[in-house]
């Protein structure tokens, strides 16, 4: 495995994962891929057997293998030769819900999401990896309308389960995979450490809810690069929740249908230091967003955005402490500063070129916390709009061109930006 990121990003340097050589084969405990025959019980015992032997390879080979959830250990590496596939249930009667079509009561849902938070799991492991050229297809349609009956009843608390949730795993890395069609998140290292996702294609349809592509949440020294994101939610998001995030390197990526890398909106525990680098948006929501609110904040500084290209993106720039308060945004009311008061600064945006977009973007702080520390160097923007900057102090544009087909390329209130054309 190679792990090392070159260049100014060597700092962030994954280890690799120690797992021994040696293979165990599905097809030896009784997995059949004929995509009609479940094999819970054939993942459950080839992966005690990889546990017992003290690790090692589980090789899927080509054929469809139909499973309910299961949960790795340490020291495996799930690998899926070409034309495999692992797929989920597409039929919530198997879980223990009523079909589709007769909907999903709020406390079936809580029942699933504490039984099965993710389809693939596993909580304080070491040595962890998924690797290969095949798929894990989380049967996600099923799933979809019901999730969004439930999100519009105001039940978000109770979601589908996420494809794959490993907690406090130490050296992990996914490799080569397509990861499709999760019922929600795809991919979520959460209080993990040294990771690395690499050449790895993530799809569901644009309009899937909360399909985000993959979230490190709570976790440090993560690299993600050259991967394939077009879902229906954030491509990449970039959370503190349970723990602080830092050392995060995005590199190479392209971002199709989808909200885009974001950092945010969940920044209870502060997020620090990351590099998104070489990537490409094409027909997505945002390109540079950091998203945050009075009752989700912490310390936000040190975020990097350089080489990115942009085609028929929404909104280029996105820096806004008023997530899903837009009443808030409109009245612009200073609060007292909390300890969930968000604190955003340090943000520099550099070699960045944008044509046919909607909105140049927005830089929105609070009356109480303006974004302090923005540089946006380098930077050409075409677009419907321009941009707007509000609360928001020691902004500078170096060499920026933003060029809107209607209005004031810069509009600005309580805000200081210096423009060095």
């Amino acid at each position: 495995m190679i792990l090392a990121v070159s260049g100014a990003l060597a700092d962030v340097n994954p280890a690799p994962p120690q797992i021994p050589e040696r293979v165990f084969k599905l097809t030896d405990f009784g997995g059949v891929g004929d995509g009609k025959t479940l094999n819970t019980d054939a993942f459950k015992n080839a992966i005690a057997a990889v546990s017992a032997a003290g690790g090692g390879q589980l090789d899927v080979p080509a054929g469809i293998f139909l499973t309910l959830p299961f949960t790795m250990v340490s020291k495996l590496d799930l690998h899926l030769e070409p034309d495999a596939t692992i797929q989920f249930p597409a039929d919530l009667t198997v879980y223990g819900l009523n079909a589709a079509d007769q909907g999903i009561t709020r406390d079936q849902q809580q029942a699933v999401a504490t039984k099965y938070p993710s389809l693939i799991m596993g909580n304080d492991l070491t040595d962890v990896a998924i690797t290969g050229s095949g798929t894990i297809d989380g049967g996600g349609s099923v799933w979809w309308g019901p999730l969004d009956k439930i999100s519009r009843a105001g039940w978000r608390g109770y979601p589908p389960p996420k494809l794959i949730i490993l907690t406090n795993v130490k050296r992990l890395h996914v490799q080569g995979v397509t990861l499709s069609n999760s019922p929600r998140y795809h991919l979520v290292p959460t209080l993990c450490s040294d990771v690395l996702v690499e050449d790895v294609n993530i799809h569901s349809p644009p309009d899937s809810p909360n399909t985000d592509g993959i979230d490190p949440i709570g976790s440090h020294d993560v690299v993600i690069r050259h991967c394939q994101l077009d879902e229906g939610d954030d491509n990449v998001a970039i959370k503190a929740i349970p723990g602080p995030t830092y050392n995060i390197v995005v590199e190479g990526c392209q971002c199709l249908h989808g909200h885009g890398i974001s950092i945010g909106s969940e920044t209870y525990q502060g997020i620090h230091d990351v590099t998104v680098v070489n990537c490409t948006f094409d027909g997505t929501t945002n390109g540079v967003r950091i998203k945050s609110a009075r009752d989700r904040g912490n310390q936000l500084y040190n975020f990097t955005f350089t080489n990115m290209t942009l085609t028929n993106v929404t909104n280029v720039i996105s820096m806004n402490m008023y997530y899903e308060d837009s009443i808030e945004m409109k009245n612009r009311a200073a609060k007292p500063i909390t300890s969930h008061t968000p604190f955003l600064h340090d943000v520099h945006v550099e070699h960045l070129q944008a044509t046919n977009c909607v909105n140049a973007g927005e830089i929105t702080g609070l009356p109480e916390s303006p974004i302090t520390n923005v540089t946006l160097d380098d930077v050409s923007i075409s677009a419907e709009k321009g941009l707007t900057a509000t609360d928001a102090k020691d902004v500078v544009f170096n060499n920026v061109t933003i060029t809107p087909a209607a209005g004031d390329p810069l509009t600005t209130k309580f805000a200081d930006v210096q423009w060095n054309k």
